[in-house]
């Protein structure tokens, strides 16, 4: 897929890493102006850079250390890891780009900050409920997580346990949550598409937007 010898391929290889990072941070300038203005504008920008972190992060691992030199055969292979993660991705087809943050806890104030919106403030079987789909969405990228596994997390939740607090969970319960979760999402300016449904009834529920743009207090995507 990539022209000319070798060291063609890694320059342009390398040529495309340096470029993504000089649009991340223009993008980034764009949105810092923006911002003065411009809401939406500020937050499609910032989302876009979401992603162009993603490129260049995975450009990082074709990038060669001080005096290192790559075969054609690494070349090769760093670019087959690539094209397969961008792969990926592009199968999760995510219905949003939203980089959110969950904050708070059972006791004091709970909250959902979707970038460039004010925070919207969460009930505490709401909270509970956003907090697992959030967990499930760094370790299962992608992947949904059934009703009766949302019902399962909640009644091990140790945190819930703890403050004796929502003590029958039923399947009805977290279908009643998340279309209240929409509803305030909506209200509030964003896209209630943020949580999406399996096609599957009752098959389950996922944060429609990549890991890296979900954040749980402190939590990062690894």
């Amino acid at each position: 897929m990539f022209p000319g010898n070798t060291n063609d391929k890694m320059m342009l290889l390398l040529e495309a890493g340096i470029a993504v990072e000089v649009a991340r941070v223009a993008l980034l300038k764009l949105a810092r102006s923006a911002w003065q203005g411009n809401q939406a504008a500020a937050t499609a920008l910032v989302e876009a850079t979401a992603w162009l972190k993603k490129v260049v992060d995975l450009a990082d691992a074709i990038r060669p250390e001080q005096d290192q030199e790559l075969s054609g055969e690494d070349v090769a292979t760093h670019a087959a890891t690539i094209t397969d993660q961008i792969n990926n991705l592009q199968a999760f087809k995510f219905k949003t780009n939203s980089i959110l943050t969950i904050r708070g806890g059972l006791d004091g104030e709970r909250s959902l900050q979707i970038f460039g919106l004010a925070p919207i403030t969460l009930g505490k079987r709401q909270w509970l409920v956003l907090k697992h789909l959030a967990l499930h969405a760094h370790a299962h990228p992608g992947a949904y997580l059934s009703v009766n596994e949302i019902v399962n997390a909640l009644l091990d939740d140790p945190t819930r346990e703890m403050a004796e607090f929502w003590k029958d969970v039923a399947p009805e319960d977290v279908h009643k949550m998340i279309g209240s979760l929409r509803e305030d999402i909506e209200r509030g300016g964003g896209n209630p598409r943020l949580i999406e449904s399996a096609k599957s009834y009752g098959a389950g529920y996922r944060l429609s937007t990549p890991c890296w743009n979900v954040f749980v207090e402190d939590l990062d995507c690894e």
